[in-house]
């Protein structure tokens, strides 16, 4: 073959090797396929030339992959052509969104790292005000909340969005006030939690007469009644109240019955009443414990429910007494890890207790509020040395003797002491159940002894988010 030919021969070859209308199989993710590259020249040879048989075509990803930046998912087509982005509602984690329990995708997605980064320091006492509106004020910052109304029975729920959550060891997180709100509470948090130090929604102790406030998200124990029966707690599963049995001038009375939320209440002690001189034994049975109720799961987020007053005896003075409060509800869900090594409280108040004296021979105890409810979510939580406590308040005494204790180690609260037929006193009040506790995380990951009672938390996933 001549020089000619073979020259003529290489050139149709060269041009041959060049193509347009894709990218080199190399090209960076998300480059334009159809872009020229940028040393081509409108007369490059490569330019009208088709490309070779069995060329791959270019891929923009890797087909069906997902991956996460942030809150952001990214999803790769079926033929590796189109990347898709979605913001999360609460967190992505292993190519996937999840949404927080009890709240709508728009007040997720509301919520955003440019929140409030929230650190309460050593010694401090930050404060939750009851307000109509719920504020939170911490470290000279005040967070208004958003509050969801009430779809039913269940409390309001009032949403704090922050960035990040940082509670030193010593300090405290608590609600306070007088205000009008008993909203759930709802710790919408874009990044870390880090609790060491205590953050609180306990119910309240009653007083002689007026019942113990539920922490904000649970419900009041009842208030004490002259001359008549006791009164039923507040709440879906509170406890009811002692029974009043009267003859002449003399009456029976019993105590009042402590709330019920994982477990059931205990119930109000028996009382005697009546005396030796013509008026007959009377009996005055003691109110009943509160139901199980709420979810394992805490959808919808229900606190715990008031004790039951005691029945009024025959005292010189109104001597029925109140019921203590339940503790309240409080949920914690996260975009990043949450790590509890303090404590994270909703327990139950205890019902108002008899003195000794002799005029209160038939007074009765007020029964305790039932625990609250606490929930935990977030794609790492680690509780290590910390306690997540939704003990019963217990019941108040009687010159019976002693009320019912509240559930601390088992979910039931216990029954109050009732009298002797031969003493003729007024029955003491029943123990508040334990509350509940939920942990959510992508491994389900088990409870442990992070609860006080233990066997008061459940643990499950996530939610997937639609």
């Amino acid at each position: 073959m001549n020089g000619a030919l073979i020259g003529l021969w290489l050139a149709v070859a060269v041009g041959a090797c060049g193509f347009t209308g894709g990218a080199a199989p190399d090209a960076p993710i998300g480059e334009d396929a159809d872009r020229e590259p940028p040393d081509a020249s409108p007369d490059s040879s490569s330019s009208d030339a088709p490309p070779l048989d069995g060329a791959p075509d270019a891929s923009l990803c890797t087909p069906n992959a997902t991956s996460c930046n942030g809150r952001v998912l990214s999803t790769c087509s079926a033929d590796g052509s189109t990347l898709t982005t979605t913001t999360c509602d609460l967190a992505c984690t292993d190519g996937a969104c999840f949404s927080a329990s009890n709240l709508s995708s728009a007040i997720q997605q509301q919520c955003t790292s440019a929140a409030p980064a929230i650190t309460i320091a050593n010694s401090e006492t930050a404060t939750i005000d009851r307000a109509l509106v719920p504020v939170l004020n911490a470290g000279g910052m005040v967070v208004p909340s958003t509050v969801i109304p009430s779809a039913g029975l269940e409390p309001a729920i009032a949403v704090f969005c922050l960035s990040s959550l940082e509670i030193d060891g010593g300090a405290r997180l608590v609600e306070t006030g007088n205000g009008d709100s008993n909203a759930a509470i709802v710790l919408l948090v874009t990044g870390n939690v880090t609790i060491a130090g205590q953050l609180r929604v306990d119910g309240r102790a009653a007083s002689a007469l007026t019942g113990g406030r539920g922490g904000m998200g649970g419900f009041a124990g009842a208030n004490a009644e002259n001359d008549a029966g006791g009164q039923v707690g507040s709440g879906p599963c509170a406890g009811r109240g002692g029974v009043r049995n009267t003859q002449a001038a003399a009456a029976a009375a019993g105590g009042g019955g402590g709330g019920g939320n994982g477990g059931l209440g205990g119930k109000g002690g028996q009382g005697y009443g009546g005396n030796a001189s013509g008026i007959p034994l009377l009996i005055g049975p003691g109110g009943a414990g509160g139901m199980a109720c709420t979810s394992q799961a805490l959808t919808p987020l229900v606190g715990g429910s008031g004790g039951g007053s005691g029945a009024d005896g025959t005292c010189a003075t109104q001597c029925g007494h109140a019921g203590g409060g339940g503790g309240g509800a409080l949920q914690i869900s996260a975009g990043g890890a949450v790590s509890i090594i303090g404590v994270v409280s909703a327990e139950g108040g205890a019902g108002f207790a008899v003195g000794m004296d002799i005029d209160f021979k038939s007074a009765t105890g007020g029964g305790g509020g039932s625990g609250g409810s606490i929930l935990v979510e977030a794609p790492s939580v680690s509780i290590g040395a910390g306690t997540l406590r939704v003990a019963g308040g217990n019941g108040g005494a009687s010159q019976a003797g002693a009320g019912g204790a509240g559930a601390s180690t088992m979910l039931g609260g216990v029954d109050g002491t009732d009298s002797s037929t031969a003493a003729r006193n007024g029955g003491a009040g029943g123990g508040g159940a334990a509350g509940r506790v939920r942990i959510n995380t992508p491994g389900a990951t088990p409870c442990g002894q992070a609860a006080a009672p233990a066997g008061a938390c459940t643990s499950g996933p996530l939610a997937s988010q639609p």
